[in-house]
């Protein structure tokens, strides 16, 4: 018999032991439990999909919910360093009672109903939100959109982000065929907000069908960033208004390259809502922007970047925010710290990469999924001339890249969040 969990992590340890799969896409199974959950007034609930760029989204829309002094649920995964920053209310993320009680309530709503541990813990997150009386749900879309567990909640404005090629064994192997499940969040006689500039035609297509109101960027709304400053601007016309609605934001501190998009996608999800706060509440959301785990930019003696890109559109990002962030001041070296799941494109990757690398400390990740640093380090010679060297941890790495790095050199750790989170924890980040 299994021992009754008592702690955080004995749940988690009981929930991914749970299920054979760690993905089985469909509602019927999350849906029959959600139902049987304790029932509660649900707000408005804004929902992100998308392969790139969901996390600063979310982070946006939180920050301008409480800007407007709402009570705000953000919902996110996976983690860096802890489980709790999955479910965060307000301005704090979960604690562990909270999040224990949560996964008991599931438990027994369940009733032999088999659940994947994201399908779980999803269930947890809006069991916790439902009891928190809030007025805006904010739902990160875990894999795909149609089938994915948060999909389970009819979202009132849907936010799809960049579409790039990630996940193709599940989603599809074009980014049309990708967009279209990304687009099965949206609700017929809703409002849908997409911050891909070069959306796939089935997403419009889809709003068109089934009668979704769809702002895209660049025809409904944008973004435009000069020097360090950043401008937003709006034309929406909202369902039963006649008239355009418009709204411009300037003078505020200019986040790193494209999250830009992802900002603008956000407050025109919050504009749909007519929540949009005024400007002066507006410029601290924005103030020194950062983003754990997502072009983060911590300066010790070293200058170091952290960002969880893990595909092709996402590492290109990334090595374009390096080479323009030091065009003026080039680092005597750049030294990558890398890790990767083998069910990424770890090829297209690394050759992004090697053209900043000039030295790589290549590391084994604490996932089954995971390449090990012999693999991959062999993946990294068929591209890159430099010096590789392998760690059976990011600790040990992040250990070796801080002491071969001197003032004016830069460290870069990417490739997952299996990487990215270790080294959060190794630099001393514990949110």
């Amino acid at each position: 018999m299994t021992p009754p969990a008592r702690t955080l992590s004995d749940w988690l340890t009981r929930i991914e032991a749970m299920h054979p799969a760690e993905i089985e896409l469909g509602l019927e199974r999350v849906a029959e439990v959600y139902r049987r959950l304790p029932k509660a007034r649900v707000p408005a609930v804004i929902s992100v999909a998308g392969t790139n760029g969901k996390g600063s989204t979310v982070e946006c829309i939180r920050r301008c919910a409480l800007a407007n002094g709402w009570r705000v649920g953000a919902y996110t995964s996976p983690h860096l360093v802890h489980f709790n920053e999955r479910i965060c209310i307000d301005e704090s993320n979960a604690g562990d009672a909270d999040i224990v009680a949560a996964f008991a309530a599931v438990e027994a709503a369940r009733n032999e109903v088999p659940l994947t541990y994201f399908e779980f813990t999803t269930l947890a997150a809006l069991a916790l939100f439902r009891a928190a009386d809030l007025d805006l749900w904010v739902l990160e879309v875990g894999l795909g959109g149609r089938l994915d567990a948060v999909n389970v909640v009819d979202a009132d404005v849907a936010v799809i982000t960049a579409i790039g090629l990630d996940h193709q064994d599940w989603l599809g192997d074009t980014r049309d065929a990708i967009a279209a499940e990304k687009a099965g969040i949206m609700r017929p006689g809703r409002i849908a907000v997409c911050s891909d500039p070069d959306a796939p035609n089935p997403i419009a297509e889809h709003a068109r069908t089934i009668g979704t109101t769809l702002f895209q960027i660049g025809r409904d709304f944008a973004v435009e960033r000069q020097a360090s400053q950043w401008t937003y601007s709006c034309r929406l016309s909202l369902p039963g208004q006649s008239s355009l609605t418009e709204r411009s934001r300037s003078e505020l501190d200019a986040p790193l390259g494209a999250v830009l998009n992802n900002l603008a996608g956000a407050l025109t999800a919050m504009t749909a809502l007519n929540a949009l706060p005024a400007p002066s509440a507006l410029e601290p959301v924005f103030e020194n922007w950062s983003h754990p785990g997502r072009l983060q930019r911590v300066r010790r003696r070293t200058t170091w970047w952290l960002d969880v890109a893990h595909n092709r559109e996402s590492v290109q990002h990334l090595v374009s925010v390096l080479e323009r962030e030091h065009r003026s001041a080039r680092p005597k070296q750049c030294i990558v710290v890398v890790g990767m799941l083998g069910d990424k494109p770890v090829d297209d990757v690394l050759q992004s990469l090697a053209s900043v690398a000039t030295h790589w400390c290549v590391a084994s990740l604490d996932s089954p999924r995971a390449l090990s640093a012999q693999e991959l380090a062999a993946k990294v010679n068929q591209v890159s001339a430099h010096t590789v060297e392998r760690f059976d941890s990011v600790a040990g790495a992040m250990a070796v890249a801080r002491a071969r790095a001197g003032a004016r050199d830069c460290v870069v750790v990417t490739g997952s969040f299996h990487t990215v989170g270790p080294a959060l924890a190794w630099l001393g980040y514990s949110d």
